[in-house]
């Protein structure tokens, strides 16, 4: 992992949960709109496309490749350590998704690059969502 302390808790929200805890065991959930099948990767009350309040939770396989990223520098804000990789991920399902890169030097990120979900304990006994190359997975 690349960081030298424990990452904190998320927010929880009524809007969130569903996705906190399908992290917990270990999947990647989106929201997927029950009236015009819209996936969505930002929780929220409402489809975006169609406005719909109706949705149902869809897990995602956890592949996908690097469409963007940054990598930060400064300025340091615990717990990570810099430089710190955050990819923006084209999920194989055909929904972005954002979370930090492990197990790759900055120098060795590129678009395209093919990455999987990984399951890393924050907090004592919660997990969060990041990224590491296929290879790494």
């Amino acid at each position: 992992m690349n960081h030298s302390a424990v990452p904190p808790r998320p927010q929880m929200t009524e809007d969130y949960a569903f996705f906190l805890d399908g992290l917990q065991r270990r999947e990647l959930l989106v929201q997927k709109c029950d009236d015009c099948n819209a996936l969505r990767p930002l929780p929220g009350p409402m489809c975006p496309d169609c406005h719909s309040l109706a949705w149902t939770a869809r897990v995602l396989g956890g592949g996908g490749t690097i469409y963007s990223y940054v990598v930060h520098h400064h300025p340091p804000i615990p717990p990570f350590t810099t430089p710190h990789v955050v990819a923006l991920v084209d999920m194989d399902e055909g929904v972005r998704v954002t979370a930090a890169l492990d197990h790759c030097a900055p120098e060795e990120v590129a678009i395209g690059m093919r990455v999987g979900v990984a399951f890393v304990e924050g907090e004592e006994g919660f997990l969060l969502h990041h990224f590491v190359p296929e290879a790494a997975r």
